[in-house]
């Protein structure tokens, strides 16, 4: 055989080769000679040579926009050609487009997938190449993480972090300071409310951005801690106490009084005896810092003291609080105020509307000219009234505030944009304009021109749109990016290329929106950001350009990069024989396509390590004696590129033969096909020849079978080395035998317990052959027996026994087996399970059962019919009394019992409504007795007692039917007739005996309600007409209802629904504030409904405390003052004057000439919440009477 002019002799017919480098195709050839006449004859084949597909890459971008095309190209080395499919993410193969794709991904997408399948197109193998790229997104997910609220002299970190492919670049400010980067470090060193912080994250590739504000509280307090309340405490009297102080974020209040502590900011007191003068303490504690305040207030005790009463007086100073000017859609609140004792009554009119109260929310839903809003006070006791108007400007705006303008900026260029909003009269506009996060300039008026800077990247444009009249106003951003680019142009890729090979290359630079890449290699010009190069034949060196042009300004860069070209190392080929000889040398050469030119080196690998290395591109090689194989490896490398080839000769070394064995058994039996291998350490073959008698046979295995019994012989064997002519030959002494065969085992089929059986055991043997049995029982052993006979007798508990017969020749322990399974049968205990007393027209279940070894069939039999199986669905369609049979037979031993159940059928009475109508309170309802025989008499039961008639309660003539006129709530229950029938029935019970039959109950179950509707607290009780509830408090309501079945229940507060929950959280509204509060209870069934309805009351004040009074003073003359304030629904008064207490909203005071000074206080508290406000005041008397120095401070509530 010979490969393209190199020989290869020792391999008889069969040439093994492989291909490491392409070549168009291979020419072998076959020569044949005659080994006597040396005549020879020569045919050949021509093979085409596959290469690949192998090198698969896929070229483009790294990162691609959203929305933008974007153009990917598949390579591979392939010999003849190549074909390419394209696969997205995890969607179908798609072909046809050659090796070329376009791709445009969407919004959503995070990345995409890229799958090449090259596949050479004549061999139909395949590679592919798969590239993961990153989808632009993002800034999403924008938030500062960080605490909510910090301590002074503290140092806090802020971290900004945002969602964004491939990053984001961050700008963190607090108020107006700004730092580049998404962490920030604040230490606040003096007191202040909260500060904002404020981060931008702007994507490095969309240039997209994002803001978000984190308001940060600052923890302050307690501070200026204080207890408000009287000095002077009268024993029976509650007094109410409120601890204040300055507090960021809120602080916890603890009082103690004596030996008692109580939590909360409020504390009512009320002395039942007299005590000496004691200390009441309050400590505040800030919740985040633990820093505590200590207060202390010394309160003197005294008896009841009871102040002279008022005289009603009012309304005085009647006036309207609030704004002149309202915007619509904007909820205000007016309040009506004036001097008033006992209490004034307001009444608001708005327009033709009315309503009362001392506040007022007003919100307009559309324009409307000026209006008057009016409010009359009238004195509850003298029945006086004052009515004050207030005139109200009505606009409306500013909304739909919108920027219109050009998306993109240029630098140098203007580009305008217009501000508009909706506004009644108008709105004036300002602008901002924002440069990296700072303020770059502002302008008037509802348009701007921006120009820009060559520096910017992206500008944040801010309208800010107010009403002229309300000064209400509202602001939009708009944030425009800036084209720029390129710059930082840069071509990556190889320095050095070789002919034939395909390289990437990549034009990559910062640009905005996006840059046009074009390629320029000699005379050929390709436009992309990716490129693909193969050169077919060699060249010199040339420059290889890239061009980057903004689309959008039009600026352009160019970059060059300077290109290398060599080729090979290819063809690689070593050429010698294939077969070694110890001792003897062989020369080999190494070939391969290079320019300019390739070094050689070689390794010698003898048993899978190096041997030896030789470098140039010949080697001899001597093989040693202990060789069995050798490897061969040259490696080609180009002179200039560095880049290599290898190629791999695995030579054998021939030997043997040697350890020479016959592998096979020592004892033949006849009839048996016995295999023997001779086997032996040989190369490159040996050839194998068998002797047994007088025949012989080639080949490593032999099969023997003797057809009759012959004395021992002897087995041979002879190994010979087709190449090295050296023969070693090896026997074996067979020994024969014969049997045995043919096992059998005769007796009865089946076993009876307690009786004997006997079974024989037989089997062909030569010699002879020895029995042995083995009898099982439940799978264990039960006994063993020698010999060619057994008597099996089962014990009483057995169900089956396996009968094992073993036979075993005497001379070649040769052994076979037999195994027979036996049943012991048997049949007992026959049972039917089911009903005994049926009812005419149902169908009933039966099961019979027995004990049967190993099955049983069953048979029944009623009324003349018969079925098969164990279990029957029994109809029963007459009436009387029937046996019902069940026949079991053993399938074995054909043996049989039976069983018989005797059925008794009954044809029953039921209760049922008269009418469809359902069971209504308060409405007639009647149940029926019903039933196929005549009945003598019938008795109706209720829950198992019999029934009396009353005058709601009736029977009918016969007692077939019972009517309520009208059915009530205790008439439910279980409801039956119990049953006499007549002389024509044909049931046993009620002929024969004369029981009653009793009828299938009827269980009735009255519908009603609802009867009664409760608003209560739980585990309070109800809440009356009306309810009391702090300013935003949650109180837990209920509604109660009593209904059959369950009412559906609905809330309604001031008219506007809340819940269908029985149980509702209800939160209060602001104060002043009075509104009802229903519980609708519906019943479905019924169709009545019933309501209970409560007025939440929502305490305030007391607010603005007053002291009321002349403007002079004169000694000796009485004079009077009243203490006024705002309260829902009323407060009490308590004046401070000369360390003593009164209650009582007016007093009279008569100057002594000896004082010049005087304090004086009112203090006023809620009758509900408790709550108290405190005005204190300095009288001075002087010559010429003049009341000085009234000061007034409003302590915190």
């Amino acid at each position: 055989m010979s490969l393209d002019g190199q020989t290869a002799q020792g391999q008889a017919n069969v040439l093994a080769f492989t291909v490491n480098s392409w070549v168009e195709a291979l020419t072998v050839a076959c020569t044949a000679t005659d080994d006597q006449t040396q005549q020879t004859a020569t045919t050949t084949k021509k093979i085409q040579v596959l290469a690949g597909p192998a090198n698969v890459s896929v070229t483009g971008p790294n990162l691609m926009n959203p929305t933008v095309s974007h153009t990917y190209s598949c390579h591979a080395n392939c010999r003849p050609s190549c074909t390419y499919a394209w696969r997205i993410d995890k969607g179908p193969w798609i072909s046809g487009h050659g090796n070329v794709i376009s791709i445009t991904p969407r919004e959503m997408d995070d990345s995409k997938v890229l799958i090449c399948k090259a596949t050479n197109s004549v061999s139909g193998l395949f590679a592919a190449a798969t590239r993961d790229i990153a989808v632009a997104s993002g800034p999403s997910e924008l938030h500062i993480k960080g605490p909510d609220v910090i301590e002074i002299a503290e140092k806090y970190i802020f971290t900004c972090s945002a969602k964004c492919q491939p990053s984001c670049r961050y700008m963190s400010s607090v108020d107006s300071q700004t730092v580049r980067g998404n962490v920030i470090e604040i230490t606040v060193d003096h007191p202040l409310k909260s500060v904002t912080l404020k981060c931008e994250a702007q994507n490095t590739a969309s240039r997209k951005m994002a803001t978000t504000l984190k308001t940060v509280q600052i923890a302050d307090g307690p501070s200026s801690v204080q207890i408000s309340g009287v000095d002077i405490v009268s024993v029976g009297i509650l007094y109410g106490f409120q601890c204040s102080a300055n507090c960021y974020p809120t602080c916890q209040f603890t009082w103690i009084w004596g030996n008692v502590t109580s939590q909360g900011q409020d504390l009512s007191l009320q002395l039942e005896e007299l005590q000496p003068a004691q200390n009441l303490t309050c400590t505040a504690v800030n919740n985040i810092t633990g820093v505590s305040v200590t207060v202390q207030k010394t309160l003197e005790i005294t008896e009841l003291f009871i102040w002279s009463s008022s005289i009603a007086d009012g309304p005085s100073s009647v006036q309207i609080s609030g704004v002149d000017i309202v915007s619509v859609g904007i909820l205000y609140g007016f309040q009506c105020s004036a001097n008033c004792y006992p209490t004034c009554q307001f009444t608001w009119i708005w327009g033709n509307v009315t309503s009362q109260g001392q506040d007022l929310s007003l919100q307009l839903e559309e324009l409307q000219p000026a209006q008057n809003l009016t409010c009359t006070a009238v004195n509850n006791i003298t029945g006086v009234s004052v009515t004050v108007q207030k005139t109200l400007e009505i606009t409306a705006g500013p909304s739909n505030i919108s920027i219109s303008g050009q998306a993109l900026l240029i630098p140098g260029i203007a580009s305008n944009f217009t501000c508009s909003a909706d506004c009644s009269p108008s709105c004036n506009y300002s602008w901002t304009v924002d440069l990296y996060g700072k303020p770059f300039s502002t302008a008037q008026g509802n348009t701007i021109s921006v120009i820009p800077p060559s520096t910017a990247t992206s500008e944040s444009l801010i309208c800010h749109a107010t009403n002229t009249i309300s000064n209400l106003y509202i602001s939009k951003t708009l944030i425009l990016s800036v084209a720029n680019g390129p710059s930082s142009v840069v071509i990556s890729g190889v320095d050095t290329m070789t002919v034939g090979i395909i390289y990437g290359f990549q034009c990559s630079a910062n640009c905005y929106p996006i840059c046009q890449f074009t390629w320029i290699w000699g005379n050929v010009t390709s436009q992309g950001q990716d490129l693909s190069l193969q050169l077919e034949e060699l060249q010199p060196a040339q420059n290889l350009t890239c061009t980057a042009v903004n689309n959008i300004t039009g600026v352009s860069v160019t970059v060059q990069k300077t290109l290398e070209i060599t080729a090979g190392p290819s063809n690689i080929s070593i050429s010698g024989q294939a077969l070694l000889i110890p001792g003897i040398a062989s020369n080999f050469t190494c070939s391969a396509d290079c320019s300019p030119s390739c070094n050689y080196s070689w390794t010698v690998d003898l048993d899978g390590k190096p041997f030896s290395t030789v470098q140039g591109n010949t080697i001899s090689v001597i093989p040693p004696s202990t060789a069995t194989s050798e490897s061969l490896i040259c490696h080609a490398t180009n002179t200039i590129s560095n880049l290599y080839i290898s190629k791999t000769l695995i030579l054998s070394v021939a030997n043997g033969p040697s350890s020479v064995v016959i592998s096979g058994v020592d004892t033949m039996t006849v009839g048996i096909i016995y295999g023997f291998q001779c086997s032996a350490n040989c190369y490159p073959i040996c050839q194998f020849t068998w002797i047994w008698g007088n025949v012989t046979s080639q080949g490593q295995d032999l099969s023997l079978q003797l057809e009759e019994l012959q004395p021992a012989q002897n087995l041979t064997c002879t190994a010979l080395n087709n190449i090295t002519g050296v023969s070693v030959t090896v026997q074996k002494t067979l020994e024969i035998t014969a049997g045995p065969s043919n096992i059998h085992i005769s007796g009865q089929a089946f076993l009876t317990p307690g009786v004997a059986s006997n079974f024989t055991c037989s089997a062909d043997c030569s010699p002879s052959c020895n029995y042995s049995w083995t009898v099982d029982l439940y799978g264990k052993p039960f006994s063993t027996v020698q010999g060619n006979t057994i008597s099996v007798i089962p014990p009483s508990t057995a169900t089956s026994e396996s009968l094992i017969c073993q036979a075993q020749d005497t001379a070649s322990h040769l052994y076979i087996s037999k195994s027979l399974v036996l049943w012991v049968a048997s049949l007992s205990n026959a049972v039917i399970n089911g009903d005994s007393r049926v009812t005419m027209g149902k169908q009933y279940s039966y099961i019979c059962s027995a004990t049967c070894i190993p099955s049983c069939d069953f048979t029944w039999k009623f009324m003349g019919r018969i079925y098969q199986g164990d279990q029957i669905q029994l109809p029963i369609m007459h009436q009387g009394n029937e046996p019902l049979t069940c026949e079991v037979m053993n399938t074995l031993s054909n043996t049989t019992i039976t069983a018989t159940v005797n059925l008794t059928i009954i044809d029953p009475f039921e209760v049922h409504p008269s009418s469809q109508d359902l069971p209504i309170a308060g409405e007639p309802f009647s149940l029926q007795c019903v039933g196929h025989q005549d009945t003598a008499s019938i008795t109706w039961l209720k829950n198992k007692y019999p029934m009396a008639a009353s005058e709601r309660v009736h029977f009918s003539p016969d007692n077939n039917s019972v009517n309520f006129s009208p059915l009530l709530r205790e008439d439910g229950g279980l409801y039956q007739c119990l049953v006499l029938e007549g002389g024509n029935s044909s049931t046993l019970v009620s002929r024969e005996s004369g029981t009653p039959i009793q009828s299938v109950g009827y269980l009735l179950q009255v519908n009603y309600g609802p009867d009664k509707v409760l608003i209560v607290k739980p585990k309070k009780g109800p809440v009356g007409k009306e309810m009391f509830a702090l300013p935003a408090s949650v109180t837990e309501l209920q509604c109660l209802t009593d209904c059959f079945p369950a009412c559906s229940i609905s809330w309604f507060y001031h008219g506007t629904f809340l819940s269908t929950n029985a149980t509702i959280f209800f939160t209060s509204g602001t104060p002043p504030n009075e509104a009802a509060l229903n519980c609708v209870a519906f019943n479905s069934v019924t169709k009545k409904n019933k309501t209970a309805e409560t007025t939440v009351v929502v305490p305030d004040g007391p607010k603005n405390v007053i002291i009321s009074g002349p403007d002079s003073l004169e000694i000796g003359i009485t004079t009077s003052f009243t203490c006024t304030a705002e309260c829902t629904p009323s407060c009490n008064f308590t004046w401070i004057l000369y360390g003593k207490t009164m209650t009582s909203d007016e007093i009279d005071i008569t100057m002594n000439p000896h004082i010049s000074k005087e304090s004086i206080s009112c203090l006023a508290e809620n009758t509900i919440t408790g709550k108290t406000v405190m005005v204190n005041g300095t009288l001075s008397v002087s010559d010429v009477k003049t009341l000085k120095g009234l000061d007034s401070t409003l302590l915190t509530c």
